[in-house]
């Protein structure tokens, strides 16, 4: 055997141990292929790498679990898996090594195609098995990515961005102590240009300084929600990638410590509970100071608010990100396509109306139900300004409101605790509640704050112990459900879907309501801490930048690892720090000179 053939051969997979664990994939050394390169004359041989997928055919999969179903075992993590793969996933490509397929590597002479491997294994497999092997799964050097013009025009213009933010922070260093009269550009103009400088932004981002308006408990309550989401999401991307143990895996739901993560959707509802809070305050105190209340103007603000560091993020995604690495599922998973076709929803802020796989970063569905509750707004502060008296009873209503239909689609579609379908999740109406309940505790902090609301300390403590019961019920409940043995009970599904989300987010307003007003004595020293004013801040930047980062190593690893859950934890720390860093120029640069420009639109008021 030529020494180039005996090194294909080596980087090629082998027969794995552990089989009936689930260690179905074997990723081969995705590196040691792509370096073979031998000459003959004129013409070289490359090594090309594949990835080879033996799967059960779809209608075999669908008729398992119909008959799964029937046999009443939909409870089981497995079966469950297998479910949601079949419902969402459309393409065949997709759903192989989501759904446990049977994986190697091949490394061939790049002048085979996939279509040669695939005749080639195909007489090898006996039905209900196939044989699949993709273009897009197949690496060599002439098929990698190369960048493109649209990555070289992103890459200049963001190097120019980034070049005038350092002009314009010198220009800030330069004119600082300068009197007005003596300035080298018009006010106006100095101001705007202020609002770009990296010097003034950094030490705004670095101040731990509140004003005595600010609930100073929300910044530590906003920043662990953030760390419980980045814990969420690592979780995810390590379910959805290859493991060793993949059987095990799947059935970390019925591990007690694997709650944490799995519970963290309602760690969203906080950050919608705070949203509405703020909205109600500062709405509230700009009309008892008898400022207009310009609506457009309040929509474009937002607007600027939450946009630019959405679209510089789709940028990088589209046209940056896919050349910065390669491994052996990199063509595989990190497609694009999705941005390129639709990267205009989460422009516009409408990507949750599309199908959860058809979405352009997918997370960005909170920024979308975030501001389509702001766009209707108005029709709930304006009537709450007028008819002050009946606000909270109109607040009231409205939730019942939200909690009646939510009980009725959960009935109807007969949902299943934490499986609610994500274009479920991702709807408006279903996120209203917790929005609202803020809008009450809003409209509470405001009428109240100058007034001494007296509690016993026996009302205190019973709101306490029965704030520490109902977390400790929202994020554990998963333990009991995801057992084998648990029976499925519609009404209480449909009820606990129904109501959850609402006591969470009252929950999350007990404690800020108690911190406000000296009932949370020590929970308030430890969210008011000072570190967490800065990482608040970040906060928005963190959400949008954590997955990005998560996928990157994700993808990007080149063996399959054995699953833990004590792994996970650990790798969400690091994926907390190393977003944490990226996240500080992100945010200098395309985050805070809009917020100072808003400032300056509305120092008025």
């Amino acid at each position: 055997m030529e020494p180039w053939a005996l090194r294909m051969f080596d980087a090629s997979s082998k027969p794995n141990s552990g089989y009936l664990s689930g260690n179905i994939v074997d990723l081969g050394a995705f590196d040691q292929c792509l370096a073979i390169e031998e000459s003959f004359g004129d013409r070289k041989i490359y090594g090309k790498y594949c990835l080879i997928l033996i799967q059960i055919e779809l209608d075999a999969i669908k008729d398992l679990i119909k008959t799964l179903i029937s046999q009443k075992e939909v409870t089981d993590s497995f079966v469950w898996h297998l479910y949601e793969q079949v419902r969402n996933y459309k393409e065949t490509d997709l759903l192989a090594t989501q759904m446990g397929a049977l994986t190697f590597s091949l490394c061939v002479p790049n002048g085979c195609t996939h279509e040669d491997l695939k005749k080639y294994v195909e007489p090898m497999v006996i039905s209900p098995f196939q044989a699949v092997v993709f273009e897009k799964a197949c690496t060599s050097k002439d098929n990698m990515f190369t960048p493109t013009i649209w990555t070289w025009i992103s890459v200049i213009l963001i190097v120019i961005y980034f070049t005038l933010l350092v002009m314009i922070s010198i220009y800030d260093l330069a004119t600082t102590n300068q009197p007005e009269n003596q300035m080298f550009l018009p006010k106006t103009i100095h101001s705007i240009l202020l609002c770009f400088s990296l010097v003034s932004n950094f030490k705004r981002l670095l101040s731990t300084h509140v004003s005595n308006d600010t609930v100073k408990c929300i910044n530590g309550i906003r920043s662990l929600s953030m760390i419980w989401i980045i814990l969420a999401h690592r979780a995810i991307w390590d379910y959805l990638s290859i493991s060793a143990n993949s059987f095990e895996h799947w059935n970390f739901g019925t591990n007690i410590f694997f709650q944490i993560p799995l519970s963290a959707r309602v760690a969203v509802d906080t950050f919608f509970t705070l949203s509405g809070t703020l909205l109600m305050m500062g709405f509230l105190k700009h009309r008892s100071l008898n400022k207009s209340f310009n609506i457009p103007l309040m929509y474009f603000l937002r607007y600027l608010r939450l946009t630019p560091p959405v679209a510089i993020l789709i940028i990088i995604d589209i046209f940056i990100v896919k050349y910065l690495s390669s491994g052996p599922i990199w063509n595989y998973y990190f497609q694009t396509d999705n941005c390129i076709q639709n990267w205009w929803h989460p422009i516009l802020h409408i990507g949750n109306m599309k199908h959860v796989f058809q979405q352009c970063f997918i997370h960005t569905w909170y920024l979308a139900v975030d501001y389509q509750l702001f766009l209707v707004s108005p029709l709930i502060l304006i009537p709450v300004w007028k008819c002050k008296k009946y606000a909270l009873y109109f607040i009231g209503i409205l939730t019942i409101i939200c909690i009646v239909i939510h009980f009725e689609r959960a009935w109807t579609l007969k949902m299943f605790i934490q499986r609610e379908p994500d274009d479920f999740l991702q709807t408006t109406y279903y996120r209203a509640g917790s929005w609202i309940i803020g809008l009450g505790l809003g409209y509470i902090l405001f009428e109240y704050k100058y007034k001494k609301i007296y509690l016993k300390p026996i009302i205190t403590w019973t709101f306490w112990i029965l704030t520490a019961i109902c977390i400790l019920t929202i994020v554990f409940i998963g333990y009991v459900i995801n057992q084998r043995d648990y029976e499925y009970n519609r009404i209480l599904h449909a009820s606990y879907i129904a109501l959850h989300r609402i006591v969470w987010s009252l929950i999350v307003s007990w404690i800020v309501f108690a911190c406000e007003k000296g009932y949370g004595r020590y929970i308030n020293n430890i969210l008011s801490y000072k570190m967490f004013v800065v990482l608040s801040k970040l906060s928005f930047i963190l959400y949008l930048l954590h997955p990005l980062v998560q996928g990157l190593y994700s993808v990007t690893y080149p063996m399959v690892e054995h699953a833990t859950i004590p792994r996970i934890f650990y790798k969400s720390a690091g994926d907390f720090l190393i977003t944490l860093v990226l996240s500080i120029p992100l945010s200098l640069a395309f985050e805070s000179p809009f917020i100072q420009i808003i400032s300056l639109v509305t120092k008025d008021s």
